[in-house]
């Protein structure tokens, strides 16, 4: 890892000698940041979903101050999820209004599974909800 190597100089250069075992602490932080995320990773989807509404009925460009908006197509019987210029993905249907999604990123690690769940006029993707700021409007 090379921000403990970069983290040893330091200590050599202020102290004279490494007093962490930056090695071990970087190790652990990376290794928690390389997890999947999503509250449906490692689940299997229900034997007997509910129904979705009519794929049409989702379709539309849903806003949000924060993030921009997120565009619903639908293509060959599916729908997309595109934001911005760098995603653009196709939404599995889970269960009723939820819908699931993954990309691999920076911040996405591989195995990664976000929720989008319509609720009316409203689209909440799990990802972009950390801090309560992931749900646009239609």
């Amino acid at each position: 890892v090379p921000e403990a190597l970069t983290a040893e100089f330091a200590d050599l250069v202020q102290f004279g000698d490494v007093r962490e075992d930056w090695y071990q602490l970087y190790s652990d932080i990376f290794k928690k940041m390389e997890q999947p995320t999503g509250s449906l990773v490692g689940q299997k989807p229900p034997a007997n979903p509910s129904p979705a509404a009519p794929l049409a009925s989702y379709v539309g460009t849903y806003n949000n101050d924060y993030w921009g908006p997120a565009r619903i197509t639908e293509k060959d019987g599916k729908l997309q999820l595109a934001m911005g210029t760098k995603l653009d993905v196709p939404l599995d249907h889970w269960n009723g209004s939820d819908f699931t999604y993954s990309w691999v990123s920076e911040n996405s690690p591989p195995g990664t599974v976000s929720k989008a769940t319509f609720d009316g006029d409203k689209l909440t993707l799990e990802y972009y909800n950390t801090f309560g700021k992931g749900t646009f409007t239609r």
